[in-house]
């Protein structure tokens, strides 16, 4: 399969839905290509395969991890009075003002009903293979889908439709709890927070007190190495601490454990067995003699 193709358009009416649901699709776009910053990606929405074009939406996409992370999603609303029809959507990706990638796909659409469509983007300039047909919506809405190029029996949404609406993208915000970057608007997801920047610098973190989303350096004193054991397991590398510059303080010279060994961390008290004790001591009721 050549790139510039829709991959995958999965149709579905939404669980449980009303009268009231507003007839909407939701959109997630991904690439093949990963590139490890933000993105701005176009969204030109036509009434129909040929029809005139109703919409436009820009949108910052993250920063990728792998092809398999979205570069975001939108709800794109297309009003109550719509009661069968698609929406075509073209995308396009830039970089620095020039286009890395684009695609597009046919969205069927259900009254009083969101459904789900994903787009994959292909390199710009590249052919698009003709997809299969979408899923049909279940319940009694029923629809007829089309991929990149396939064929369906849905008509183009009657003339009193409402134009869509971008009711906003889902990447959050500075400050939002998060698990990915993929997630953030900011591309930058650092100590589980929606982050302003990678924060990648020992003695600074973006979750602290009064500041969440913002990185910021840590209070002089603060731990940012903590203690390890030489690799003899005879002596203890003390804790690193952080300056009132934001800096880490460099790693002070190793101490004895003294008659007892290094392990997990620490310097041992006590001993169980001749094993916690630096030769040529012996365990003896618990203790190194």
């Amino acid at each position: 399969m050549r790139t510039g193709v829709l991959v995958a358009i999965a149709v579905a009416a939404a669980a449980c839905g009303s009268s009231d649901t507003p007839t909407s699709v939701y959109l997630e776009i991904y690439d093949a290509s990963v590139i490890p910053s933000p993105t701005q990606v176009s969204l030109d929405v036509f009434n129909g395969p040929g029809g005139n074009q109703i919409a436009t939406l820009d949108r910052t996409a993250a920063a990728q991890t792998s092809p398999a992370s979205p570069l975001g999603s939108v709800v794109i609303l297309v009003g109550t009075s719509a009661s069968s029809g698609t929406l075509h959507i073209e995308a396009r990706r830039s970089s620095g003002g020039a286009m890395t990638s684009s695609g597009s796909v046919d969205v069927p659409l259900i009254a009083n009903r969101q459904v789900s469509a994903q787009l994959m983007l292909g390199h710009a300039g590249q052919p698009s293979d003709a997809g299969a047909g979408g899923a049909g919506g279940s319940g009694n809405a029923g629809a007829s889908g089309t991929g990149a190029g396939g064929s369906g029996g849905s008509a183009t949404p009657p003339a009193d439709a409402a134009p869509p609406v971008d009711s906003g993208s889902t990447l959050a915000p500075t400050g939002t709890d998060c698990r990915a970057g993929s997630a953030c608007a900011s591309g930058f997801c650092v100590d589980s927070v929606c982050c302003d920047s990678a924060c990648d610098s020992l003695c600074h973190g973006c979750n602290l007190s009064g500041s969440r989303g913002a990185c910021k350096s840590f209070a002089a004193g603060s731990q940012c190495v903590p203690p390890s054991c030489t690799s003899t397991g005879d002596d203890l590398v003390p804790a690193r601490t952080c300056d009132a510059n934001g800096n880490c303080n460099a790693a002070g010279a190793a101490q004895s454990c003294g008659r007892y060994r290094c392990q997990s961390d620490a310097c041992l008290r006590s001993c169980s067995s001749t094993n916690a004790c630096v030769s040529p001591f012996r365990c003896f009721q618990n203790r190194c003699q």
